[in-house]
């Protein structure tokens, strides 16, 4: 019945008078619970995007004054593609983590999805991040 993306409430009397109108608008889309943030996002490769799958890549900062344990966290895109991050993976106050869509050998700063093609549309997507409970902390489209 009512439309979570905006709408016109309309409230008529029993004569058919207009009593009431009002609109409301679309809910923002963007989220953030917390302190992890995108602090970088790159969905269009350089060059030719199945040729450069490490150059796709968002990367997540903490802007809180604790370390977030990252294990088990989830981001996702509108396809539901999803990359969980592995037990030991933390990210400390002021530190940014890069999450690559192509293969690679994970480090403290940066970890690769292995996925064989890109992810992130080039003309608009969803970045969706859970934790490990599956509650949303962030989600941006773009």
């Amino acid at each position: 019945m009512w439309n979570k993306t905006g709408d016109v409430v309309t409230v008529s009397n029993a004569d058919g008078e207009l009593v009431l109108e009002h609109a409301y608008p679309t809910p923002p889309t963007d989220v953030q619970n917390g302190p992890v943030r995108i602090a970088e996002f790159q969905p269009d490769a350089p060059g030719n995007d199945w040729e450069n799958l490490t150059e796709e890549y968002v990367a997540l900062e903490n802007e809180g004054p604790e370390t977030v344990d990252l294990a088990g966290w989830r981001v996702e895109d509108d396809a539901n593609h999803a990359y969980q991050f592995p037990d030991g993976t933390e990210l400390a106050p002021g530190e940014t983590i890069t999450l690559r869509t192509g293969s690679g050998t994970d480090t403290d700063s940066t970890v690769y999805w292995g996925y064989g093609r890109p992810v992130w549309n080039n003309d608009g997507d969803t970045i969706s991040l859970y934790d490990e409970d599956g509650k949303l902390v962030l989600r941006e489209s773009y």
